[in-house]
């Protein structure tokens, strides 16, 4: 029977000494020495005892461990009788384990590098395959950071740790290299835990709040999960690594996706067994997202749809709605697919009873009488125009700041009756009607282009070329000068006079003439010529007639005669020639007929002879022609979009869906609220083009969305899937689709998606961007997902990393630096 090296009871051995690599060679036979060996393994056994010398006589001081005191006693000179003899000391217990765990590490070690000598060496340390998607990935360096440290500094890093092996997420940062996961990826889901706590705010890049079952004892699981997988603890989320989910090297055949129910619950508090066996209701699914889309289901499928032609109307959801590239969420069709049939008309305005356009300059309406009789140069000024100074004009003359306090003055007044108005707010008027006068020549002189200063000036922000295109809405050059000629005769000379310091007086008022003469038609150009269809009231002195009809007394047109100068070509005039018909006056007949003392027509007896001619039957007489051009209505004129003149206004009327020139207004005039000029324009401007008889009808459909600094900005487009972006639930339609089976392939949509009957058409679109649908029930989902169907896994309907989910494109350089073209 072996007996141990040595005996550590205090009781019965003196070797309380664990750490000695030596211990007595008597400890065998129960009778080791007290002082034991020294640390080289020597012994240091001299005497069982030293003798103390007490009252003149020595006393043996031999423990009681060692037998006690002896009977002989010690000697006379205090000596020991008993000196035993020198032994050989044996290593501890301690010391044999030492010497035995370094063999095995040599052996270890000796093995390790033999191994790893041979040209398979490194098979032997990888923990297996990666799996297909990384399989092309050749240097461990690539996932893992302590892998440039070569062999060596892997078995430091596995014994002794290095930073970044105490970093779990130090692995995961180099995984971000080819992967996008949220702005936290590290966190759980990818999100912060604010967002996660069922009282945090829904404001966050638009999505509703996240609610985990669970309240508090959510942040201690995600604590827990995060020691679990070696996350650090304290304050603060705890970091999840990629590797807590996605293990590797489990061969080509591995999947990186793959995971458990039971991972999902380890920090969700709420455990249940299946969907079928305890998942909690839904609660508001799916969320109310806002669209820019204002459309009411239940009042188009319960009213509008059964009134409307069969022909127009959508017969199924798939007229309006499509599926998308991936066939995971239904999209829109578009507003000339789904709904031009029945709005186009609103949009152009063919059924509008007000007017169809906005009109972007206007000559504001003035007491002229008032302002003649208090002195007021402001030149020449129509006498007939009664408009109010229109938003557009508002906003472009509030592009100058000098005119800002006159334009609130005048916006304050009635311009029409200023008999009560006192010298300062007649000043005012006479600074709008000179900016008015002002921004008329610039646009006629500079075209479109004047207004950018203006509008950099009134909105703070920069207008680039495409924008300030959009806004001009391709104005014609002819329209803008044929307004100025008829509103403003002297619109240059007034202006120029102006600009010099010059006083420029208001002429005496004249007898009016007819409203349909102040508006914007083309005006004569030099003295004595008019356009090509028409006279000017009568043509110039000294001028030619028009084309089509009569001018002044120097010539006449193509088709009537005018004074004795020139005849027209079809009927006789003046007395200088005939027209192609007949005869008139003495110097020469028409074409057809013959004259009076000149040469005859073409169809009369040669010389000029009024005999007639033998004929078989008299012919009948012809009648004279004479015909004038139409004056259509301008605004019926352009009933297919464009600008038009109008009774002292230039408008624009919108051509079709998504006109780019009402955008980019609606867009300037939200943008206006939180400029400086909204007090001075803005606002009006905005109310004018979102009205609900507005030209477009464009907010009848499109949302507002409302800034941080106040300003209001368009929403054109449906909503659309985010390219790479995740919410917590997924759901694709295409397979469910292919599924349909019983109730639900009778039902089809609605299945799912239930009218919301009962909630006011108005307000339900208006005010949350519907919901015009039910909220779906978890029964409905029920029906078909259980364990033995459809399958109930957790990741079947949820997403765990939340946000934009992909793959950046590599940072690739569009050229090489070092290179030139030639090499």
């Amino acid at each position: 029977m072996s007996r141990e090296l040595q005996s550590f009871d205090f009781r019965s051995s003196g070797y309380e000494r664990p750490n000695r690599r030596w211990v007595c060679g008597r400890a065998a036979d129960g009778r080791p020495c007290r002082a034991g060996p020294d640390h080289r393994g020597r012994c240091r056994a001299e005497a069982e005892c030293h003798p103390r010398l007490e009252g003149g006589r020595y006393l043996c001081t031999r423990p009681e461990s060692a037998g006690g005191s002896c009977a002989e006693g010690p000697l006379p000179d205090g000596g020991c009788t008993h000196r035993p003899l020198p032994c050989t000391p044996v290593p501890s217990l301690r010391a044999r384990r030492g010497r035995a765990a370094r063999w095995a590490a040599v052996f270890a070690v000796g093995l390790l590098a033999l191994l790893l000598g041979s040209p398979a060496g490194l098979r032997w340390l990888s923990p297996g395959e990666l799996s297909r998607s990384h399989a092309s990935i050749g240097d461990c360096g690539t996932c893992h950071a302590s892998a440039a440290a070569g062999p060596v500094g892997w078995l430091h890093a596995a014994l002794v740790g290095t930073p970044e092996a105490d970093d779990p997420a130090s692995d995961s940062r180099r995984c971000l290299t080819c992967h996008r996961s949220g702005s936290e990826p590290f966190a759980a889901h990818g999100l912060p835990s604010a967002r996660l706590h069922p009282e945090a705010p829904s404001q966050a890049a638009g999505h509703p709040p996240v609610i985990i079952t669970g309240g508090g004892l959510v942040q201690v699981g995600l604590r827990l999960a995060g020691r679990l997988s070696g996350a650090p603890g304290g304050e603060g989320d705890a970091a999840l690594p990629c590797a807590t989910c996605h293990r590797e090297h489990r061969g080509l055949a591995g999947d990186l996706e793959a995971m458990g129910d039971l991972q999902c619950q380890t920090c969700h508090a709420v455990k249940f067994a299946g969907f079928n066996a305890g998942h909690p209701e839904f609660e508001g699914y799916p969320p109310v997202r806002p669209t820019g889309i204002l459309f009411d289901h239940v009042s188009h499928m319960e009213r509008h749809f059964p009134k409307s032609d069969a022909a127009h109307r959508p017969a199924q959801c798939a007229d309006c709605h499509r599926l998308d590239a991936g066939g995971g969420q239904m999209l829109t069709v578009g507003f000339e697919t789904g709904c031009a049939a029945c709005h186009a008309g609103d949009v152009r305005g063919t059924a509008a009873a007000g007017s169809t356009g906005v009109s972007l300059f206007v000559v504001p309406g003035l007491d002229l009488e008032t302002l003649r009789a208090r002195g007021a140069a402001i030149g020449g000024w129509p006498a007939l125009s009664d408009r109010p100074l229109a938003p557009f004009m508002a906003l472009l003359l509030a592009g100058d700041p000098a005119l800002r306090d006159a334009l609130a003055t005048f916006r304050r007044l009635d311009p029409l009756d200023l008999r009560q108005a006192g010298q300062s707010e007649i000043d005012a008027v006479v600074a709008v009607a000179w900016a008015t006068k002002a921004l008329l020549f610039d646009l006629v002189a500079e075209g479109p282009g004047s207004l950018r200063p203006r509008l950099e000036t009134a909105l703070g922000v920069p207008i680039d070329g495409t924008r300030l295109r959009a806004l001009a809405g391709g104005l014609p050059l002819a329209t803008v000068r044929s307004a100025a000629r008829t509103w403003f005769p002297d619109l240059a000379q007034e202006v120029a006079r102006h600009r010099a310091g010059l006083p420029v007086p208001m002429p005496e008022a004249e007898t009016a003439t007819p409203a349909a003469e102040q508006t914007a038609a083309p005006a004569p150009d030099a003295a004595g010529s008019t356009d090509l269809l028409g006279n000017d009231g009568g043509g110039d002195a000294g001028g030619d007639g028009g084309l089509l009809s009569g001018g002044a007394p120097a010539g006449g047109d193509l088709l009537s005669g005018s004074e004795p100068a020139t005849n027209d070509l079809l009927a006789g005039s003046g007395s200088e020639g005939g027209d192609l018909s007949g005869g008139d006056q003495a110097d020469g007949g028409g074409l057809l007929s013959g004259g009076e003392s000149g040469e005859g027509d073409l169809l009369a007896a040669p010389g000029g002879s009024t005999e007639p001619q033998e004929t078989t039957a008299a012919a009948p007489a012809t009648p004279p022609v004479t015909a004038e051009l139409p004056q259509p209505d301008p605004e019926r004129w352009s009933a297919l979009g464009g600008w038009y003149g109008d009774y002292f206004a230039l408008s624009y009327r919108p051509g079709d869906h998504a006109d780019p020139f009402l955008k980019q207004w609606i867009e300037v005039a939200g943008a206006s609220r939180g400029a400086p000029a909204a007090a001075a324009g803005g606002e009006d401007l905005l109310s004018l083009l979102t009205a609900k008889d507005a030209p477009g009808r464009c907010a009848e459909c499109h949302r507002l969305v409302r800034q941080a600094d106040g300003s209001l900005v368009p929403d054109w487009r449906a909503r659309r899937p985010e390219p790479g972006r995740q919410d917590f639930t997924r759901f694709r339609h295409q397979p469910h689709f292919d599924r349909l089976s019983g109730r639900a392939r009778s039902e089809g949509c609605l299945t799912c998606h239930r009218l919301g009957r009962g909630v006011e058409a108005s307000a339900a679109p208006a005010a949350a961007g519907g919901p015009d649908f039910r909220p779906i029930e978890r029964a409905t989902c029920a029906e078909c997902h259980s364990a033995a169907a459809a399958g109930e896994s957790c990741l079947l309907c949820h997403n765990y990393h939340v946000g934009p989910v992909g793959h950046p494109p590599p940072e690739t350089a569009t050229a090489d630096p070092g290179k030139t073209a030639g090499d």
